[in-house]
Parts: structure tokens; sequence; C-alpha cells
């Protein structure tokens, strides 16, 4: 941002604001297409120009992308400890997304966010027609709601498979 007004010979102060996903290139503020020290110049007896270089940061929109996603998901529905660690991995991304991320710091977030959700373990969902399952991690208790039949499962296959040894 800059005054739209200063006096003759005043200190005039530039003030880089990126838009989001964006980031100010070091030194690239210009008044009348002469480059300035810093990001203060001495108003002259004539109007000017403030030119300033912005860059694309496309690794915050890489990350922005997959954070969005995991944001979406409903983590009362999965065990309380793979829901930590997706809220973990969002909290790291969303401190990423406000510092400048190098590709490397992306990359290890979005990897971070998408082993989070490929580890999510259900603890409720359905399992017939108008069936439903929830189990309870406090009781380590599995409840079947509704009526009809239910989905065919094996012993290897049922969504409540993770909580097998734990059911009481």
């Amino acid at each position: 941002t800059v005054p739209s007004k200063a006096e003759i010979e005043s200190t005039v102060t530039v003030t880089p604001v990126p838009n989001e996903g964006c980031i100010f290139a070091a030194d690239s503020i210009t008044v009348n297409d002469e480059a300035i020290t810093g990001n203060t110049f001495v108003m002259p007896d004539e109007d000017v120009v403030v030119r300033a270089q912005f860059y694309v940061n496309e690794h915050y929109f890489a990350l922005k992308d997959v954070l969005t996603e995991a944001k979406a998901i409903d983590r009362t529905l999965y065990t309380s400890a793979t829901a930590s660690v997706l809220k973990t991995a969002i909290d790291n991304a969303q401190n990423s997304l406000v510092n400048i991320i190098s590709q490397a710091e992306s990359e290890a977030r979005i990897a971070e966010l998408e082993k989070a959700i490929n580890n999510l373990i259900l603890i409720k969902g359905s399992c017939g027609d108008s069936l439903t399952w929830c189990y309870d991690e406090e009781s380590k208790t599995l409840t079947v709601t509704g009526t009809g039949e239910m989905y065919d499962y094996t012993a290897s296959d049922s969504p409540w498979e993770a909580f097998e040894n734990e059911i009481t």
C-alpha cells in the first residue's frame, strides 16, 4: 500500500501486500522506474508511479487444495486417535500456509495430510440398506441399529474389522 498523496520532500513508506498465495519479490520496489533501497523514498516534486513485483507460490495452492479436502472430512466418524492425527496434520498445513513455503515443505505437508486421511479408521457407518453400525471406543461396544438384512461380510472385510479384538 502507498499513500494516495504525499508532501514534497516527505518520506513515503511502501508496504507490499501480496494476494493470497503470492510472495513479494524482495528489493523489487521501483519509483518512476528507479529501484529504491528498502521500502521508503523521498517524495519528489512530480507525480510518481510505484511498482512492486510479486510471484505466485504454486506450492501454496497445491497444499491449500489438499488442506481444503482434509478439512471437509467429518472427524467424528473416525477413531479419536486417527482423527487426532488428521487434526495435527491440518494444523501443521495451516501453519505452513501462513508462511512462505518451499516445495519440500509443501510436499511434506501434503504427504502428512494424505497419510492421515488414508489411515482414518471409521467408527460408524452403514452395514445394510436400513442398518447402521457404531463402535464406542470407551466401552468397546459395537452397536448395530435398524431393520433388514446386513450386507455380507467375511471375517476380514467388515467395516469394524479394526476393532474385532477389542469388542466386548
